[in-house]
């Protein structure tokens, strides 16, 4: 019967292979036995719907040949060898998940195509926001008559009456976990077609003319009802695409030859590219603006790796999450990358993805995909009592104590976020085709990127890059297109006007007022004053230098760590800096220097090393961290 239903709507040839045979049998088997086909019939009319927008699949839905063979992803299960059990299994009896990334600028268009086919019956669910420690004690506060708290208080400095404070206590212990307000969910919709209307009972708000009906139910409760939740999610990165293959479409058989189309999809890009690669790996910077790939821990991943292909910027994106980085995990499978180790033993294999821990699972339990996956489930909920079951289990099959510890600990690191394989390579492909453009077509590329991109960095960083790619920027807010002035590739406004000055574009006082407006300065030169300089050999033969440099990012880290015997992690700043034309370099310093991150500039004294293949990671370990204002910078 599902065969029957789902074969015709197939886009693709199922291959004569036993392989895919037996792979799509199986999944025919499990969508019949647990009625599955409806959400595949809706997913599949959602996309029908939007055919002219183009669309990625996040999540485990990749793991399905179905999906594949339906359209709905580009990802071949087979081809990258990915388990089905991670999106379906025969102990999994919930509804999958098929979560739907479309271009964030034409999201609402998506939720009004499916508005308009199914009338009346599409509605939004909602995030339940609970008490948490903070909020529930401000609650406590407000309830028991004292004013607005500040927002970093101590509530003993606040109340001074011993009986006020055991009832604020008391109160703030009852408030913990219970709904504190509702909002809208990031993407979450429900269809109600069997229903033929939204249940009243269901309905948080109602319909207007610009937003769908809005239920009151969370996400757990609309699964735990056994309504169908599709995610219709945005994405920037596919914004930026959708403009390159809009304005290239008229010489997309230059770049791509025979697989040039119309309407050119992810698989539509070459398997090899050496200008992308170079792009990915060889400079720092070079990774700069390309959406999922930009940021300063990818920057040096990729570096390291020096990706060739889809499969290893997948495992470059998973590696920076924090299940597969934490504890010197991260340093662990680099070292390995470097020494070309190719690990087939899943015991051996660092778990990446959530993949990756289903090997280990079947392997050392002897079990079914299906109860590995119930498994994973267990060490990702940090279920204490399914861990003890876990170890007995491995104990009574006659593992060392060693062996069991480590396989648990690295189990338990699932915890903390990590990606499912398909995920990763949903977006690995959306980085390589946006790498293969900034390496091609660098003008059209950064054109997108300024029009679309919201990035960590500050808003200098993409704009330098854009004119350090040659192109002439205008004194206008974007949106840009493509066109020329005094001969030179320019970013031309669309909606606004270029603003004339009289100074010239070196002048400190044009380059203050340029930052504070548009966030970059036009001159060719990078800002006065940035660099490194008094280089002094240290006598372990490392390198102390004074600098400073422009900030690009920066943040205050706190590594997690599962490990309960580590040392209580403290604090770390982060910062890039510019110190010249595309020339980035990573601060690190111990404790909590936020207050320099709200200065345009850093300055400080700090021991420099140079890494990667080619040197081309540059880092400094700060000793000291001062804040520098932009005025200063450029006196």
């Amino acid at each position: 019967m599902v065969e029957e239903i789902l074969s015709p709507l197939f886009v693709r040839h199922i291959p004569d292979d036993l392989v895919y045979k037996s792979r799509i049998q199986e999944e025919y088997a499990l969508i019949e036995r647990n009625n599955f086909t409806k959400v595949f019939l809706q997913v599949r009319t959602i996309l029908r719907l939007t055919n002219d927008i183009p669309h990625i699949i996040r999540g485990s839905a990749g793991s399905s040949l179905i999906c594949y063979l339906l359209g709905i992803t580009e990802i071949d299960p087979i081809k990258y060898q990915i388990e089905l059990a991670r999106f379906m299994n025969t102990a999994r009896q919930d509804l999958p998940d098929i979560d739907m990334d479309f271009p964030y600028n034409r999201r609402d268009e998506v939720y009004q195509r499916i508005q308009e086919a199914y009338p009346g019956l599409m509605a939004r669910i909602s995030n339940h926001i609970l008490f948490r420690q903070k909020t529930a004690t401000r609650q406590a506060l407000r309830e028991a008559g004292y004013p607005q708290p500040p927002r970093d208080f101590i509530l003993n400095k606040i109340v001074r009456n011993a009986q006020d404070l055991a009832q604020i206590q008391a109160r703030t212990k009852e408030l913990l976990g219970q709904k504190r307000t509702t909002s809208l969910h990031c993407g979450g919709i429900v269809i109600f077609e069997d229903e033929g209307k939204i249940p009243d009972e269901l309905l948080y708000k109602a319909a207007t003319n610009i937003a769908p009906a809005q239920l009151s139910l969370n996400k757990d409760e609309t699964e735990d009802a056994g309504y169908i939740k599709i995610d219709i999610l945005a994405n920037r990165g596919l914004a930026q695409l959708a403009e390159l293959h809009q304005v290239l479409a008229p010489r997309m058989r230059d770049f791509l030859g025979s697989r040039a189309s119309d309407s050119p999809t992810l698989l539509s890009y070459p398997a090899r590219s050496l200008p992308a690669e170079r792009i990915l790996s060889q400079k720092s910077g070079n990774n700069i603006g390309i959406t999922f790939a930009e940021s300063r821990g990818m920057r040096k991943i990729l570096a390291e790796m020096e990706p060739q292909s889809v499969t290893e910027i997948a495992i470059a994106l998973a590696l920076i999450r924090p299940a597969a980085a934490a504890d010197g995990r991260k340093r662990d499978f680099l070292e390995l990358w470097r020494a070309r180790l190719s690990l087939t033993d899943p015991l051996r294999r660092p778990i990446l993805f959530d993949d990756d821990a289903l090997a280990v699972i079947r392997e050392t339990m002897g079990c079914s995909a299906a109860e590995a996956d119930q498994w994973r489930k267990s060490f990702a909920k940090q279920n204490p009592a399914r861990r003890l079951e876990f170890r007995l289990a491995l104990q009574a099959k006659g593992y060392d104590r060693d062996f069991i510890d480590s396989v648990i600990d690295d189990l338990s690191q699932l915890a903390l976020y990590s990606f499912c394989k398909s995920h990763a390579l949903s977006y690995a492909q959306l980085v390589w085709a946006l790498a293969f453009w900034k390496a091609h077509a660098p003008h059209e590329f950064w054109i997108a990127a300024l029009n679309h991109c919201h990035s960590e960095y500050r808003p200098w960083v993409h704009r330098r890059e854009a004119i350090a790619a040659g192109l002439r920027l205008p004194r206008a807010a974007p949106p840009y297109r493509l066109g020329k002035r005094a001969g030179q590739p320019a970013a031309i406004p669309m909606k606004s006007q270029e603003q004339a000055v009289l100074l010239p574009d070196t002048d400190p006082r044009q380059i203050v007022v340029d930052m504070k407006r548009y966030g970059v300065w036009f001159g060719s030169d990078f800002l006065p004053g940035c660099g490194l300089s008094d280089r002094q050999m240290t006598l372990d033969g490392a390198i102390r230098v004074k600098f400073c440099g422009l900030i690009a990012t920066g943040r205050v880290s706190t590594q997690k760590s599962l490990n309960q015997l580590a040392p209580k992690a403290q604090p770390v700043t982060l910062v890039t800096i510019g110190v010249g034309n595309s020339h980035f370099i990573d601060i690190t310093m111990k404790g909590d220097k936020r207050d320099c991150l709200k200065y345009a500039a850093v300055t400080g004294v700090g021991l420099y090393r140079r890494s990667g293949p080619g040197g081309v990671i540059e880092t400094i370990n700060a000793e000291s961290l001062h804040g520098v204002g932009l005025n200063v910078l450029i006196s």
